[in-house]
């Protein structure tokens, strides 16, 4: 029994512990590297896959086989460390390629094809329309007292165009033709290309640049983030349009043009809801902090310390979801993994999504690598966001979205 507990003590000396740490460090430094190096590269270039020899098979559509791996039985110590070095062999083998997963995007296009996704985004707009209508404001607009996204500043009139011309753009996207009428299915994309330039891109720039800031504590730097966001998704829906047209324009016999030019149409749909995603979580936060809001000054003046501790919890949440923050917070929940994207759509995460390889890669970006001159304006568009934002603002110190003065 003594002789246990020393043996006990000395396992879990920390002398042992860090002897057994230290034995095993440079293999897990290693693979800490790996792992790092792997997972971070999806956010640059990489070369897209070759193409497929005529008569070969796609592994990317095959099924996933799983490896006949040997059954341990028992229940002895040797048995269970069997079990965990087979475990631990079966985890290195998965770990083996580091990067998304292979088509991720495509399952977004084929949402958007089906004409019920687009009843939340219509209804959104519906939503708007009769808020607009009813009280002259939008749903931000009302939830905030006017401080974002009103239609009576001096922005309220892009806004209004902006929602008009994207309530346009879902219309269309949720009636889409089949492709038996492939006449309706191109006046249709051609419909979308013209709304998009000529209506919600101009509006999305200006709404994006010059989003106002209110007069709250550390708003500006927020939403200079929110800003640069915002452009970011407004960068990517153009790129996507102005490849979309550019494929229709090609005769390329190498891959599937059509599927390619859909694919491209529907991001750059998509590109035109992430904003939108965004606004609707700003509207759930809110409405959850005006929730707290009225429970907090419902509560019985004899609860002395309940009251007193939920008018600091008050302070605290009016300062992290004050409306600016909000909206911020959710426009990074919804648009920061593109910012994350170095090398912007040629980064792995969105060819991998895409399923590109060589020549959908040729077909849709105009090249299989990119020059180093495309490469660093893609690099480079985030400091350029934040210097055409902080020239707007003059320095962070104007407001850029005021109420009208007073006639």
């Amino acid at each position: 029994y003594p002789q246990g507990l020393r043996l006990a003590a000395e396992a879990m000396s920390f002398d042992v512990a860090r002897s057994k740490v230290m034995e095993r460090w440079p293999e897990a430094k290693y693979k800490l590297y790996l792992w790092t190096v792997g997972n971070l590269s999806i956010f640059i270039w990489t070369p897209p896959r070759p193409d497929l020899v005529e008569g070969e098979d796609d592994p990317d559509d095959q099924p996933a086989k799983k490896a006949d791996l040997p059954v341990i039985a028992g229940s002895s110590v040797e048995a269970m460390r069997a079990r965990l070095e087979l475990g631990q062999q079966e985890f290195d083998e998965k770990r083996t390629y580091y990067g998304p997963p292979r088509g991720w995007i495509l399952n977004f296009v084929d949402a958007v094809a089906e004409p019920l996704v687009w009843f939340l985004p219509l209804l959104y707009s519906l939503a708007q329309f009769l808020c607009w209508g009813l009280t002259g404001e939008s749903i931000l607009g009302k939830l905030t007292g006017g401080v974002l996204d009103s239609f009576q500043r001096r922005l309220g009139a892009v806004f209004q165009i902006h929602l008009c011309g994207l309530t346009l753009i879902w219309v269309l996207a949720a009636a889409k033709p089949e492709r038996s009428k492939m006449w309706l299915q191109s006046a249709s994309g051609q419909a979308i290309f013209l709304i998009w330039w000529l209506i919600v891109a101009p509006a999305s720039f200006i709404l994006a640049l010059c989003a106002g800031v209110g007069d709250a504590l550390l708003a500006q730097p927020m939403t200079a983030v929110y800003s640069a966001i915002c452009l970011d998704v407004w960068l990517y829906g153009c790129f996507f349009f102005v490849r979309a047209w550019s494929i229709s324009r090609s005769s390329s016999k190498l891959v599937n043009l059509v599927s390619l030019h859909e694919q491209a149409m529907s991001v750059g749909v998509i590109c035109t809801l992430i904003p939108v995603i965004a606004r609707a979580g700003a509207m759930a936060e809110l409405t959850g902090h005006h929730i707290f809001s009225v429970l907090a000054s419902y509560l019985p003046e004899s609860w002395e310390n309940c009251t007193f501790l939920m008018g600091y919890a008050k302070i605290a949440i009016d300062f992290v979801f004050e409306p600016h923050r909000s909206r911020t917070y959710a426009a990074i929940f919804t648009g920061a993994w593109l910012c994350m994207c170095w090398d912007g759509p040629r980064s792995c995460l969105i060819q991998e999504g895409l399923k590109l390889r060589d020549s959908g890669a040729l077909a849709l970006y105009g090249s299989k690598a990119p020059s180093s001159f495309e490469r660093r304006l893609w690099r480079f568009r985030l400091p350029l966001f934040l210097v055409l934002r902080v020239a707007v603002t003059q320095g962070m110190m104007v407001e850029t979205d005021p109420l009208p003065e007073a006639s």
